[in-house]
């Protein structure tokens, strides 16, 4: 079995799943962008990290969901009536790479803070 042409190209519906996500840049030893999901919960829920993959490097704060499905996923309400969780995508700049030990240290930071901030984030469940 072969997979179709545009298997990984996002769907149409896509655009609107990266409507749902909002803005917000993270400055720790330099600025990280990053997009979030905040679930109409208030039951302790999971904190979903999506790092995307090397297509969607750089600082526009849209590749990293607008490239793919894979981040947005989370947010649709298909998903959500099931498994209702925060969604963080941060987007790593061009020439870094999420294992380096700045992108680590900077996405543990951000992951504190959205806990923080969010209390009903159910830390075990990150």
């Amino acid at each position: 079995m072969s997979l179709p042409a545009d298997w990984d190209k996002p769907s149409p519906e896509n655009s609107i799943l990266c409507e749902r996500f909002q803005y917000g840049v993270f400055d720790y030893s330099g600025t990280l962008p990053y997009r979030f999901f905040v679930p109409e919960t208030l039951e302790k829920v999971p904190l979903v990290v999506f790092l995307h993959g090397a297509d969607a490097y750089g600082d526009d704060n849209e590749l990293q969901l607008s490239m793919h499905d894979i981040g947005t996923v989370f947010a649709a309400d298909s998903w959500q009536k099931k498994h209702p969780c925060y969604v963080l995508a941060p987007q790593c700049r061009k020439g870094r790479h999420w294992s380096g030990l700045l992108e680590g240290n900077r996405i543990c930071v951000l992951v504190k803070r959205f806990m923080e901030q969010y209390a009903n984030i159910a830390p075990e469940r990150i």
